[in-house]
């Protein structure tokens, strides 16, 4: 048998190779063009057809002829596990990009299937190709699966085209994204023959004598109907196309019916596989498989012939009628059928084919072989309901107790956070001393786990036999935020499973860089952790972003347990952060986590002290961790304890014991080289020394919050910090010679904050305010006939949604109040209504008017304001190449642009304002990173704009003196000079001071 069988095609090559048709092929220019023209104007097209429309022949010609680079997958019911699906769409891709990355998602690393998906259509190269997908209504009803279509088409490049092909419509989140129009599509009517085609079709077969006109007709041009004849059958509706379905009876009853008794019982046997050798026909016990595969390639059927005859491939459709016959057989022969062929696809290499097949028919023993393969193909990719369901299928028989079955499971229950589970798993494994040194990942997950649990001394006993290498360090790593002291040594990223843990603990120790910077791959890092690093980064908006555009991808416990509470803590969203905490609450809890239940606890206790302002409620719960839980085996949680225990006792004027706690987990973060919260920790030390009158002391610890900061490459934590005790940023601005200083700088970046709106941590509608306006609507564009609406709801937006008549006459009309401006204003305020999404209500409440969901629209406004935050708390190049983006970006912004009012007049005046000092402040940050070219545009900007900014000047100066032009630090002196004469004024002291000091 397998002397004469020819190498077959790996199941991944059969899935993304581009099918075969049939020699006697009806060339049809008229869809090809069809198809073109939709693929020129639209990303998306959705070819949605009955069986045997001829869906996949007329794009395969179709997108052949366009002779662009083309990745083809056809799809299967098993693909609609996530991680397989992900896995053939990825080989796919690697037809046309040798970027794509080569392998699986890797437990451990939190990187969702969406995130891979997405991932991956980055990797693709930015170039016109297209992507089709056949048979998507294999995975129409898996909504994992649907998810990773949406991650892979909402990240596409805009040259990419993709075609989705199934017999019915598929909806997907990306999809409804692109809002109606957008995707392109091709039907039934389009696919069927017109009569000219259908008598190609007849001729190529050798049909005469039939009239194309009637066979249309009987047909409504269903393609496979003109081919097979359906159009003889008595039973065919006319004009039905495919929804009569005349291929399970026409071609049942007169075209089964007329081949060979051993010919029908070969096609029904064989049904089985989607392709058929005489390899695999004869493995099924049809010893004389290659003959009848001869006779039957003479026949006329739907069945396409490839490799000179040796593969066959049966028409969907087809193959599934066969499959029902097969299914009504005698229940003996068609165990006996099915048996042999998962030992068919074992031997081939198809295990998880082979394992669902023995399992199926209740030969657990012989599913063993094919599991110790499948199940870490599948965990590796994170189908872990998959793994899970023939794990417990193996469990109700008794077959629980193997080794690698065991080791499967600890990794799912590692996967999926709960702790308990895998605790039982790792300590069954050792007790069985199957818990093998040699392989790093199951040593790991188990001491990871026994950290979460509180059982350090099992993890340390992991530790201690471990060889050395990277699960030794990384082992290591998470146990060094135990210790007192830092820790000898970092992991360094080996582009493998275990990079996920190094990152997570590192984000835990401050690292923030080491978190962003990480190379993005199948391994790391998880958008929780780059969320987690961006939010203590203090960039809210592209935390928020990221939240926002990729529902359900960062919804591990983690996260959901301490990231989204920070967020909306930081976002002064307090019914969201209780919200959040509640949710986190219960999974954690059922996870059996230690580390996670405190750290939520903190959390809760933060936000007692951020949001509300209340100590006692915060103490309470800070006290009751510290007398509930072994927690002070964790150092770094026992230092965030004392953190904000020291600033609730502050807020008390309980300073002696405030200054204790807080120098004591200053230096305990020092000396182990912890620097999450060091930044805050110094600012409430600082305070506390100067309640105490150590002024000296309270310098010490100002620097270390400065020093710690710029290390992190980010002002947020010092900046928050200075927000609960800004005393503490007065006093150095007080004692700072430098007028240009860091202080002072962090004074402007702390102005500037306090500007900023709070952002809604799931807008619903978004007034775009810059440039002409309108309102954007789940991607839909809505515009006012009337303009004074859209400073209407501006306003509003700007004033907690509610102003009074009288304040919006003012503002709108300046100050007119008569009946033809209060008509305006009804009419505006009419026209409002009429756009706003129906979860925003406009009312009007006697003399006032109430938008009553304002915290759900965000303005662009907003969003610049947040992005300038954001860029402001960072240090040297990132801090340049942020800010120098957003303001690139609106170079030209112009507020409202088209509406014309006092107020508006004012807000744009506030911008232009916000944008001067936000180039100032870029400036500022350019001379120092000693990028003087980048500066000097910035400063010239300015001062044509703004003439009597005497600090724009100032700087100037430096950046001639820094290059060596002292014949321009004389001459800008001298402009700016003219400049302030113009109004009456004269250089400061500090100005002259400095031109004098940059002569010499």
């Amino acid at each position: 048998m397998a002397s004469r069988e020819r190498p077959q095609q790996t199941l991944v090559e059969a899935k993304t190779v581009v099918p075969s048709v049939t020699d006697r092929l009806v060339r049809r220019q008229r869809l090809d063009q069809t198809l073109a023209a939709l693929l020129e104007e639209h990303r998306i097209v959705g070819v949605w057809a009955t069986a045997g429309a001829g869906k996949t022949t007329a794009v395969r010609q179709g997108v052949l002829a366009l002779d662009w680079p083309l990745a083809w997958l056809t799809l299967d019911a098993s693909d609609a596990a996530p991680g397989r699906f992900l896995e053939y769409l990825r080989a796919a891709a690697a037809r046309v990009s040798t970027q794509a990355p080569t392998g699986g998602l890797v437990l451990g690393s939190q990187i969702t299937h969406f995130e891979a998906a997405a991932l991956l259509a980055e990797t693709l190269p930015a170039e016109r190709l297209v992507i089709v997908l056949d048979e998507l209504e294999r995975i129409a009803d898996s909504p994992t699966a649907l998810e990773v279509l949406s991650g892979f088409l909402r990240y596409l490049h805009p040259e990419h085209r993709v075609v989705l092909i199934g017999r019915r419509e598929v909806a997907s989140e990306a999809i409804n994204r692109l809002g109606f129009g957008a995707v392109g599509r091709l039907g039934e009517d389009q696919l069927a023959f017109s009569p000219d085609e259908a008598a190609t079709a007849l001729e190529l077969r050798g049909i005469e004598h039939v009239d194309p006109g009637r066979v249309v007709e009987a047909t409504g041009g269903w393609v496979t109907g003109v081919l097979f004849e359906a159009w003889k059958s008595r039973e065919h509706v006319g004009g039905s196309g495919g929804e009569a379905d005349p291929l399970a009876g026409y071609l049942g009853a007169e075209i089964l019916d007329g081949l060979d008794a051993d010919e029908r019982e070969f096609l029904i046997r064989t049904s089985l596989f989607d392709e058929v050798t005489d390899a695999r026909a004869e493995a099924l016990n049809e010893l004389d498989a290659r003959r009848l595969m001869r006779r039957l390639q003479a026949r006329h059927l739907p069945i396409i012939w490839r490799r000179e005859g040796e593969v066959m491939r049966c028409h969907p459709r087809f193959r599934e009628y066969l499959r029902s016959l097969l299914d009504g057989r005698d229940p003996a022969l068609s165990r006996e059928l099915h048996y042999a062929f998962g030992l068919m696809l074992e031997h081939e290499g198809h295990h998880e084919g082979a394992l669902e097949a023995l399992l199926a028919l209740g030969r657990t023993a012989d599913a063993l072989g094919p599991a110790s393969h499948a199940l870490p193909a599948a965990i590796a990719r994170l189908d872990l309901d998959l793994a899970q369901s023939w794990l417990d299928q193996f469990a109700a028989v008794g077959f629980n107790h193997e080794a690698f079955l065991m080791r499967a499971q600890l990794a799912i229950s590692v996967a999926r956070e709960n702790f308990r589970e895998a605790v039982e798993m790792a300590d069954a494994l050792r007790s069985m001393g199957a818990l093998d040194p040699a392989e790093p990942e199951n040593c790991v997950f188990a001491a990871w786990v026994y950290w979460h649990v509180g059982r350090l001394d099992d993890a340390r006993a992991i530790l201690a036999e471990m060889p050395a290498g990277d699960g030794r360090d990384v082992i290591r790593h998470v146990l060094s935020l135990t210790g007192e002291d830092a820790p000898e040594s970092i992991p360094q990223l080996s582009d493998g499973p275990l990079d996920a843990f190094t990152l997570r603990i590192s984000f835990a120790r401050g690292r923030l860089d080491d978190v962003l910077n990480a190379p993005v791959s199948r391994w790391t890092p998880a958008s929780s952790e780059r969320a987690s690093a961006l939010r203590a980064r203090g960039d809210l908006e592209a935390t928020r972003t990221m939240l926002s555009e990729a529902p359900g991808a960062l919804a591990n416990l983690r996260f959901e347990g301490t990231v989204a509470v920070e967020l909306m803590i930081d976002l002064r969203q307090e019914q969201a952060a209780r919200e959040a905490l509640v949710r986190a609450r219960k999974r954690i809890h059922q996870s059996g986590s230690l580390v996670l239940e405190t750290v939520g606890r903190i959390l809760a206790a933060k936000l007692e002290l951020r949001l509300r302002r209340d100590p006692e409620t915060a103490l309470a719960i800070l006290r009751g961790i510290e007398t509930g839980t072994p927690f002070r085996a964790y150092r770094y949680l026992q230092d965030a304890i004392d953190t904000w225990a020291g600033y609730a006792l502050l807020l008390q004027e309980h300073n002696d014991e405030a200054l204790a706690r807080l120098r004591r987990a200053t230096a305990s973060m020092v000396r182990a080289d912890r620097v999450l919260e060091l930044s805050t920790a110094a600012v409430y030390l600082a305070e506390a020394e100067a309640l105490n009158g150590s002024d000296e002391l309270a310098e010490q610890a100002a620097k270390l919050a400065l020093a710690t900061a710029s290390r992190q490459g980010s002002r947020y934590a010092l900046l928050q910090g200075l927000d609960d005790f800004p005393s503490v940023l007065a006093r150095q601005i007080e004692s700072e010679v430098d007028h240009d200083g860091p202080w002072r700088e962090i004074g402007r970046s702390m102005a500037t904050r306090g500007q900023v709106r709070v952002l809604s941590p799931a807008p619903i509608a978004h007034l775009r305010d810059l440039g002409i306006p309108a309102l954007v609507c789940a991607g839909e564009e809505r515009r006012a006939r009337i303009t004074k609406s859209y400073a209407l709801l501006a306003y509003l937006l700007e004033h907690e949604g509610r102003a009074s008549r009288t304040e919006l006459l003012a503002a709108l009309f300046d100050f007119r109040q008569d009946d033809s401006t209060r008509a305006y204003l009804r009419q505006a305020a009419q026209t409002l209504r009429a756009i706003l999404p129906e979860e925003i209500v406009l009312l009007r409440e006697a003399d006032s008017f109430l938008l009553d969901g304002a915290s759900k629209i965000e303005t662009d406004t907003m969003r610049l304001r947040a992005r300038l935050s954001s860029a402001l708390t960072l240090i040297g190049d990132s801090r340049l190449r942020a800010a120098q983006t957003v303001l690139d970006e609106h170079r030209s912004a112009v507020y409202l642009q088209g509406v014309n009012c006092p107020w508006v007049e004012a807000r744009r005046e506030e911008i232009d304002t916000m944008l001067m000092t936000a180039r100032i402040d870029t400036a500022v940050v350019a001379i120092q990173s000693h990028r003087y070219a980048i500066a000097q545009g910035l400063l010239a900007d300015v001062v044509s704009v703004d003439p009597l900014r005497e600090q724009a000047w100032r700087l100037l100066m430096r950046v001639s003196a820094a290059q060596g032009f002292d014949d321009l630090v004389i001459d800008t002196y001298r402009r700016c000079e003219g400049a302030l004469a113009s109004v009456g004024l004269a250089p400061s002291a500090s100005t002259r001071l400095l031109v004098e000091g940059l002569r010499r």
